[in-house]
């Protein structure tokens, strides 16, 4: 396999990787590779196999996430890296696997291999040319592109009448396809909590997400301080997407990142919340569906932000004086709260 200079963005590893030929690994030549002796049975359902420049680019990030949160490495991350982005698959592939759990798991590891040829600080200005929106997964186009810098300001209450409004306006103005501090987000495959808090401040103040400090705060203020985020998607679960480290008082939002719900926006448009498809320990609940989870994401003050590195939890209070840590009043009248 011809090797590539680790300072490539890793967003484009993946094209180049299939426009500059690549040895695919069988099973004999992958030592991660597994021959079936755990007593599972073969995984027979087809997943998508990321070949699109959009798909390979949201593995790119995947890596990049997994690297950072994690510190992982080899087997490690490319296990990581599989279970975020299709955690229903029991990771590693075995022989009797549907083809495609094989194909995309070559591809995968082709890109850790590609990634860790490099040092660290190569690792680190790949990954910091991983820019702009987020596909939504795969075979998904991607949403809003972000704002340009200097954009952002904390939102107001949505200027709705409660009496007479549409639920579809109340949603535009709160679902963002991309992390936005004080919008709802529609978590997406390959998302990590770590990778949303980065987005996120990021799209206050360029680069403010770099800092593992100022994640770490936002993620707390996303779950400990948005008792809606935690009312709705906590449990005691914990997962390589969501590890005990964000748990407050044993419970975390790591179901969120998980498949298994109604659709919340089409719950919520029905003026009602979505059913969840996870009891209190995270494990599935069969048939209730298999959207992703759709969290609050508290406003933050942008000179704050910029001139301390810290994210605020609530920066502005809705005009009935109720904290913008969760969301505006319009929304919970929406839904009959």
């Amino acid at each position: 396999m011809p090797k590539i200079n680790p300072l490539v963005p890793l967003a484009g590893l993946g094209l180049l990787l299939l426009l500059g030929g690549s040895r695919k690994a069988s099973a004999g030549e992958n030592p991660d590779f597994d021959t079936g002796d755990d007593g599972r049975g073969p995984w027979t359902t087809p997943i998508p196999v990321p070949t699109s420049p959009e798909d390979l680019a949201l593995v790119g990030r995947t890596v990049c996430d997994c690297w950072s949160d994690l510190g992982a490495t080899g087997g490690n991350l490319i296990d990581c890296v599989a279970k975020t982005l299709h955690p229903d698959v029991p990771w590693p592939p075995q022989e009797g696997d549907h083809a495609t759990v094989i194909e995309a798991w070559e591809i995968f590891a082709e890109l850790v291999e590609l990634f860790e040829d490099g040092t660290d600080a190569q690792r680190e200005a790949a990954c910091a040319e991983i820019t702009g929106p987020k596909p939504g997964g795969f075979g998904i186009a991607g949403g809003d592109a972000l704002p340009d810098v200097g954009d952002y300001e904390p939102p107001e209450q949505v200027d709705l009448n409660p009496v007479d409004f549409d639920p579809g306006e109340v949603l535009d103005e709160l679902v963002s396809h991309n992390p936005m501090p004080g919008r709802f987000y529609q978590v997406k495959a390959g998302d990590t909590i770590s990778s949303i808090a980065r987005r996120a401040l990021d799209a206050v103040v360029a680069g403010a997400g770099s800092s593992s400090g100022a994640r770490l705060d936002y993620i707390y203020c996303m779950s400990s301080g948005a008792a809606w985020n935690l009312a709705h998607w906590g449990s005691t679960r914990t997962t390589q997407i969501y590890p005990a480290l964000y748990a407050i008082n044993g419970l975390t939002l790591a179901v969120a990142f998980l498949p298994y719900h109604e659709d919340p926006v089409a719950a919520y448009m029905e003026g009602r919340a979505p059913n969840r498809g996870a009891n209190q320990a995270g494990n599935r609940i069969a048939g209730v569906g298999n959207a992703y989870g759709l969290l609050w994401l508290p406003p933050v003050d942008p000179q704050v932000l910029a001139d301390a590195g810290e994210p605020t939890c609530g920066a502005v209070n809705w005009t009935d004086g109720s904290s913008s840590i969760d969301p505006p009043p319009e929304f919970f009248a929406l839904i009959g709260a």
